[in-house]
Order: C-alpha cells, then structure tokens, then sequence
C-alpha cells in the first residue's frame, strides 16, 4: 500500500499529470460529442449520463483523462517495485 502512495503522491506533483490533462480534456469532449451523436441524443443530454455506470442506466464510458491517470499510477508503482535494484533506486529517487 505504501507503493500505490508514493506512486500517487509522485503523479500529483507531476508536470507531466497537468500537461495531459488539457489534452485529454479535449478528447473526452470529443468522445462525449462523438457517443451523443452515435446515440441520437441532443447536445444537451447531461454528461453524467454517458459516464455513469450501466448498473445505474448509464452507458459506462470511462474518461479518457481519468483512464490515463489509472495507467500513470500502475506504470509508476510497477517502475516502484521492479526487480533491478538499480532502476528501483533510481525511480524512487526521482520523486
């Protein structure tokens, strides 16, 4: 559990965490525009819809930028606890 922490606490002081951020913003609004139209729904049906779970009567997509920082926080805390001591030093060092 400390990993997944250090990993996470890494991810937010990232830079690289704020300068995806507005690109993916960019393509979530084009996927949303893309599934709305795909749909038949208006331009003003409520985001959350397409967001919430099918569960709930949603259609279940997964935000892109959401997406990307899930797959940052496990490259990170697979880089964190590989096994060449060297690389792993090096990793946690670079916080």
């Amino acid at each position: 559990m400390r990993n997944y922490k250090t990993a996470i606490s890494f991810l937010k002081s990232s830079e690289k965490i704020t300068k995806a951020e507005g690109k993916h913003k960019g393509l979530d609004f084009e996927i949303r525009k893309y599934m709305k139209k795909a749909l038949g729904l208006s331009d003003a049906a409520p985001n959350s819809y397409l967001y919430a779970p099918t569960e709930k009567g949603g259609i279940g997509l997964t935000s892109a930028f959401d997406e990307y920082k899930i797959q940052s926080i496990v490259q990170m805390h697979s880089m964190i606890n590989v096994k060449d001591k060297y690389l792993r030093d090096l990793v946690r060092k670079s916080k």
